[in-house]
């Protein structure tokens, strides 16, 4: 059976790269302010320029992992905050537009009485005829009332039909 021996590679590796780096950088300090390289020295700004390249690539990657994936944790709950919010904005707008079609629904409706002669009642939808054959609809007033087969009814729009039975109370 064969040992492993990664470690003692390794760690020669790393010495070689250290000190192929430290040279390179030795001859890029000596050269600081001047304004021509000779080839050594140009061959060892390329090769710290593609080490300085993959190291600028691999921390770019972990910034956009930080700020792509990690620091959006909170941003969820966040976002899930703001839509339950948003929820319970458009319910209260759906709310207040349905009072507010009363509200005009309503004062049309006064106004048509006020208009109408009397003896006039006003009377609430409780049904409405399932088939498509028939548009009839059940109104929470009858005979008792003073309805009578062959009255017109009246809405806002105007004439809307008439009275086709009665009971006592429908």
């Amino acid at each position: 059976m064969k040992k492993r021996r990664t470690r003692p590679n390794r760690l020669r590796a790393y010495f070689i790269y250290g000190l192929v780096i430290t040279v390179l950088l030795m001859l890029v300090v000596t050269t600081v302010g001047r304004s021509h390289f000779n080839m050594t020295q140009k061959f060892g700004m390329d090769v710290l320029g593609k080490g300085q390249y993959v190291i600028t690539r691999i921390l770019d990657g972990i910034d956009n992992v930080w700020s792509g994936y990690i620091a959006l944790i909170h941003v969820r709950r966040e976002n899930e905050l703001l839509r339950e919010e948003l929820d319970r904005v458009i319910t209260t707008n759906q709310e207040f537009r349905e009072a507010m079609a009363e509200n005009i629904r309503l004062r049309k409706l006064l106004q048509v009485k006020e208009n109408l002669k009397p003896p006039t009642l006003t009377a609430q939808i409780i049904g409405r005829d399932p088939s498509l054959w028939f548009r009839t609809l059940t109104i929470d007033r009858g005979s008792s009332d003073g309805i009578k087969k062959g009255m017109p009814v009246v809405t806002v729009e105007g004439v809307v039909g008439q009275i086709l039975e009665t009971s006592r109370t429908t």
